[in-house]
């Protein structure tokens, strides 16, 4: 394991910073939450229009013709969409530092300030990958 660069000055806000750090993790995964919940809810919203409209058209007007191309196109859009978010809510999960990694003994032997150091480093890489994952999911759901 490469050592995070140090400065040779004192760092009396090595552990503020770590405190601040630390809850990135919880933001992250209340973003990616809120967006799964919104494609959730537009796949539940546009599988009650397609089975909802298409009923109450018939039984407003009796002749309408479900082998219509409208139809077949509107059909398709919705099994698009929903396919599309569905599959957006299985693709990727939180990068986090996993546990079971500081069973090692390089991490146990770590000092405190070089052990917040790696964590500070480790979340700015984590929080981009997370960025990124939201942002992907987020651009669907709005």
């Amino acid at each position: 394991m490469a050592e995070p660069e140090r400065n040779e000055e004192e760092s009396p806000s090595l552990a503020l910073a770590y405190e601040y750090v630390r809850p990135s993790y919880e933001l992250a995964f209340r973003r990616l939450d809120s967006i799964e919940s919104r494609l959730h809810a537009v796949t539940v919203l546009i599988a009650s229009f397609t089975f909802a409209i298409p009923a109450l058209a018939k039984a407003i007007n009796a002749e309408l013709s479900f082998r219509s191309p409208v139809f077949y196109a509107a059909l398709a859009m919705a099994v698009l969409i929903t396919g599309t978010a569905a599959a957006l809510r299985l693709v990727g999960g939180l990068v986090v530092v996993d546990p079971d990694d500081f069973q090692e003994d390089e991490w146990r032997r770590l000092s405190p300030e070089l052990f917040q150091r790696w964590m500070i480093y480790w979340a700015g890489i984590h929080f981009e990958k997370n960025r990124a994952l939201i942002e992907m999911k987020a651009r669907f759901a709005i």
